[in-house]
């Protein structure tokens, strides 16, 4: 059922908007980010999660195979079409719809089955999560610009913008916004007085008369 209305996106606005970052995607994420808070607002939805987890690992792989073969066979070519609402097109976006709500489901079974825990690892990773995600874009266009010139194979470049803009962005976290009041609040995370533990006050002991000593 939630499949759906990421279909109707992609078969309504993928033709007229193609491309990446187009208006088709930036609906069928903010659908996803929508149902993101449906999960987690109600218990039954996680349940469900891990009751289909199989199926949706099947129905991911079955459909992604699917394309991977029409694509190595030429037939996809046609069925990304955008010219027309052809019946190729429609099955490509249906494809793609299924496959993307798949393996979103059994990624989300993984993190409740292997990722339900905490550490130190994991706490700085929740805190850097949105920090993250809006300070990589930025980042990488920078680095990239600064590569343009270079004339070296295109995959020595990919890795090397890759990894710089990798460490640069957690550098930035960890200095400029991690540690300072300000930034935090600015990007979203928690102040450091609502991470210290809230310690229930502590009861004055009673003090106990004890009988005389006897002589």
């Amino acid at each position: 059922m939630f499949v759906l209305p990421i279909a109707l996106i992609q078969l309504a606005l993928r033709a007229p908007f193609p491309g990446y970052q187009s208006w088709s995607d930036f609906f069928t994420w903010l659908l996803i980010f929508i149902y993101g808070f449906m999960f987690l607002a109600e218990p039954r939805f996680e349940s469900a999660i891990q009751k289909q987890w199989k199926l949706a690992l099947f129905v991911g792989i079955a459909s992604l195979l699917i394309m991977l073969v029409a694509s190595y066979t030429g037939v996809l070519s046609s069925w990304d079409s955008i010219s027309t609402y052809s019946v190729g097109y429609v099955l490509y976006q249906l494809l793609r719809s299924i496959v993307t709500w798949s393996w979103m489901l059994f990624v989300l079974y993984f993190g409740m089955r292997f990722l339900n825990f905490s550490d130190k690892f994991i706490e700085y990773a929740n805190e850097a999560v949105l920090p993250f995600y809006l300070l990589h874009y930025p980042v990488i266009v920078v680095i990239a610009f600064l590569t343009l010139a270079w004339n070296i194979n295109m995959g020595v470049k990919f890795l090397f913008v890759s990894t710089v803009a990798l460490i640069a962005t957690l550098v930035l976290f960890d200095l400029f916004i991690r540690r300072i009041k300000v930034s935090r609040w600015l990007f979203g995370m928690k102040s450091f007085h609502e991470l210290q533990p809230e310690h229930a006050p502590e009861t004055p002991l009673k003090s106990s008369s004890s009988p005389p000593l006897s002589r």
